[in-house]
């Protein structure tokens, strides 16, 4: 299978014809600044008012137990990964029901890697990702110990990192300029940094008690990691450094670090340890965890049905409010999503329905449930550039999200486009 190159222009949006008032607003205001907040604002309100479940678009999925992560690319935003607890691996090509945007399309796998295949995992995929740069390669973890390292083109393992301990979930840095660095949660409390340009995975930041279920790099800094853990205790770590940065308290009642430690690259050479007791973040284990866009705060789910919002400037509680949370999973998720380029809008799942929060101020939203999931959501994925919710859970399904008057005309706006990049393959 050959993975075509290409790019899903972001800004491509002005130029759809979402609404007469929208392309007004456009022309009038022609600073580049004034259309994206116009087109933020509008998407935004069509979102909150329009986004349902698409029974007109159904993926096949060929997942026979749960599905447990899902990612998009970051470059093309087009190819949808998927894992599953079959030890199943599949890739999807988004946008080749483009034809079909009248009728009812079924997305079929580009390719699908069953258990055992092409040196496959032996048990179940806990987490998979996408090398931040390209499509050519993606990483994938499991329960077998071992993270592997794909080639898109040749549908096989390049490099296999092995561990004392299940892998429960993995990240790389979205803007990392100089390293290529995947960080491994695993079951022990151990997080191995892996490095793609010398294989070592000997790097490792030790300090969790119990098993670390959800790690996250800074989207604005390529050196800080957030990992949350069964110990209740959500760290900041310089992977540059041992030991870690700081430990989120619930309470707000330690010591805190400046603004300048944290958003700045160099950190203090300081370790900064709170006290001899480890403060908590939340009150039972913690599943997933998620950085806004811009980098400033960081979100956080728990078994004690609670998401929280902390300021990473000064690593304290914002104590906002969100509720009729439910969190009862007991294996690592990614129960969390934001909008691209901001955080005004929080998709979080609770059991089999999607809530939508006012990231400010913790306000429901709406829920979208409408029966579709029959079991746990266990992973959300965000196509950003046609507005698209993903989600897969334990029935084995991944269900579409969308609003259908942006699907359209934008997916309509650039299906020539596609075609041509497709033309030129890289990985010829």
């Amino acid at each position: 299978m050959q993975i075509p190159t290409g790019k899903c222009n972001y800004s491509s949006l002005c130029n759809s014809s979402l609404n007469n008032r929208l392309r007004f607003r456009l022309l009038a205001f022609p600073n580049q600044y004034f259309h994206e907040q116009l087109i933020h604002k509008t998407i935004n309100e069509l979102l909150i008012n329009e986004l349902s479940y698409d029974n007109n678009f159904y993926i096949k999925s060929e997942h026979i137990n749960s599905i447990n992560s899902l990612a998009i690319d970051n470059t093309e935003n087009r190819f949808l990964l998927s894992g599953g607890a079959d030890a199943t691996l599949s890739i999807y090509d988004t946008l080749s029901s483009l034809d079909n945007l009248n009728n009812n399309s079924q997305l079929e796998p580009l390719t699908t890697i069953r258990k055992g295949q092409n040196n496959n995992h032996k048990y179940s995929i806990t987490s998979v990702c996408w090398y931040p740069i390209d499509t050519g390669m993606f990483i994938t973890a499991s329960s077998d110990k071992t993270v592997k390292v794909w080639d898109s083109s040749t549908l096989e393992t390049v490099y296999s990192f092995n561990f004392f301990d299940r892998v429960n979930s993995i990240t790389m840095s979205s803007n990392g300029m100089n390293h290529s660095i995947v960080a491994c949660a695993l079951k022990n409390g151990n997080v191995h940094l892996c490095d793609l340009q010398s294989g070592s995975s000997a790097q490792q930041l030790l300090g969790h008690v119990g098993s670390v279920q959800s790690i996250q790099f800074s989207p604005t800094n390529e050196f800080l990691i957030a990992t949350a853990s069964d110990d209740q205790s959500i760290r900041l770590w310089d992977i540059r450094k041992a030991g870690y940065l700081f430990c989120l308290d619930m309470y707000s009642t330690f010591r805190n670090i400046s603004k300048q430690n944290i958003q700045s690259k160099k950190f203090s050479t300081k370790k900064i340890y709170a006290s001899s007791k480890v403060p908590i973040a939340h009150h039972q284990s913690i599943k997933s965890i998620l950085f806004s866009f811009d980098g400033h705060y960081l979100y956080s789910s728990g078994n004690d049905n609670e998401l929280r919002k902390w300021n990473i400037y000064t690593c304290q509680n914002t104590l906002i409010h969100f509720p009729d949370i439910i969190n009862t999973h007991t294996k690592s998720c990614q129960l969390l999503q934001h909008i691209y380029l901001n955080d005004e809008i929080i998709f979080h799942a609770s059991n089999n329905k999607i809530q939508m929060f006012n990231g400010k101020n913790g306000s429901l939203i709406k829920e979208l449930n409408n029966n579709i999931h029959y079991g746990n959501i266990n992973t959300l994925c965000y196509q950003r550039n046609y507005y698209q919710l993903f989600s897969g859970g334990d029935d084995n399904n991944i269900i579409v999200w969308n609003v259908e008057k942006l699907r359209k005309p934008l997916m309509e706006e650039n299906l020539d486009l596609m075609k041509l990049q497709d033309k030129d393959d890289w990985s010829d």
